[in-house]
Formats: structure tokens, sequence, C-alpha cells
């Protein structure tokens, strides 16, 4: 067989369905296969600004490779992506996640609060053997499903942590929660990621005034503010562990 590119007959057609989000380097909308009726979400990379569209370029690449690594029940899953160098842009078909960010979720479903945890626990997990750090933590990029599945989504300012400057960008997103005292040495890492989940946890449970949560002196460890003393791994909570104490 000779060694020859492979080339499609035709672009594939979707139907537009609606607009899900416009964010500072691209767009969301929801679109719709109608030849195996499924429906997908399709980012396409458009910055706000049109003089971006050079510097965040790679970045968009970046996350589609990152999602290529990923292959986990709590990961937005990718489906296909296509890129068009000549224009500085491209698209990622995605899983469509029907479901809620995971305050409004909680807030209807006190009862799961402690699954959703550990869930949260298990897809982090999948990440830092995948050597991904997320470095965009909040409520908006955690979503459940009507049936209680978690999904971690938007990885667009996501990192490999093997050999990337991962604060780069970190220092200058809009956090929501007070930063970790490693930012200012100019570290980002799984114990960043740790502390970033550990707030979420403790801002959902006091606003809304969550009960029987079990895994509070591991929420203790995750918010800990002082570097050195955090744990640094989310596997050290992994499995067993985290059934054991919610089933005891």
């Amino acid at each position: 067989m000779s060694n020859k590119t492979i080339e499609f007959i035709r672009s594939k057609d979707f139907e537009f369905i609606k607009n899900i989000g416009q964010g500072g380097t691209g767009k969301t909308i929801l679109i719709k296969d109608e030849t195996i009726d499924e429906m997908f979400v399709c980012k396409k990379y458009s910055p706000i600004y049109e003089g971006d569209k050079p510097k965040y370029f790679k970045n968009f690449i970046d996350e589609i490779k990152i999602l290529y690594t990923l292959n986990h029940r709590n990961v937005v899953r990718v489906f296909n992506y296509y890129l068009y160098h000549e224009q500085l842009t491209g698209y990622i078909l995605m899983e469509y996640v029907n479901g809620f960010k995971i305050d409004e979720y909680l807030q209807k479903n006190p009862e799961r609060l402690n699954d959703v945890f550990i869930q949260i626990i298990e897809g982090f997990c999948h990440l830092e053997q995948n050597k991904v750090l997320h470095r965009d933590i909040r409520p908006e990029n955690i979503l459940i499903t009507e049936s209680g599945v978690v999904k971690i989504i938007d990885f667009g300012f996501g990192k490999n942590f093997e050999n990337q400057d991962n604060f780069e960008k970190s220092v200058s997103l809009n956090w929501r929660y007070p930063v970790p005292s490693e930012f200012k040495q100019l570290i980002y890492d799984i114990k960043t990621e740790l502390y970033f989940i550990g707030k979420l946890f403790e801002e959902i449970i006091r606003d809304k005034n969550l009960v029987n949560f079990k895994f509070s002196p591991i929420l203790k460890e995750m918010t800990i503010v002082d570097y050195s003393a955090r744990p640094n791994s989310f596997l050290k909570f992994q499995g067993n562990y985290l059934r054991m104490l919610h089933q005891g």
C-alpha cells in the first residue's frame, strides 16, 4: 500500500440547534447529526478580538491534544476536530452534556453530595495519571447529568504538566476563591488543583447549607493554604478509600 494522504469525498453537514456560550477565545453551539440522530457540542476557535487569533491558536490545538489523551466517564468526551491553519480557526466536536452546573445540581439533589465528590476525585485522578492540569476550576466547568454523572468540561486552559510552564495563564484568571500560597512563587500544579476543588466544595456546602458530608477531613487537607503542608496527589484519596468512608 502506497503511503498516500487519505482524502474524504465531502465534508459533514450538521443541523444548528442553538448557541451555548461565548468565551474569550471561542464560542460553543449545539448541533445535530441527523444521520445518526445524535447531538454534539461544537466549539469553534474564534477569539473576541481578531488580533488574538495567532496568539491563542496553539492553545486551541493543545486543548485538542489533551482531550484525545483522556477517556474517562467523568471527563467530557471528544469525538472529532477540524483545523484550518491558514484561517487560524478550527472546531472541536464533543459530547453533549445535558445537565446542570455542580452547585445547581447539588441544591436540587443534596443527597448526592458524597457521590458527586467521589466522582470528581476519580475524574481528577484520571487527569493526574495522564499528566493534565485543568487550570480553570469553577462551577461552570463541572456539570452533572440528570442521572447524576459528573462531567469535567472546558480544557481551554488545560496543560500537560510534564514539559510546560503551567503557571503562565493561571495567574491572570479571575479566580472566584482566595488564591493559595504557591501563587507567590509562580507555581500551579496538582496541589493547586486539589486546593481549588476543595474551595469549590467548601463554597457549595456553605452556600447551599448542605449537611451529611462524609469527607470533611479530606476537604480540610485539600484547602490548606500552606503549599508545603497540602497533599500532593488526588490519588491519595482514590477509589476504595473514598467508597469505604462513604459506606461507613
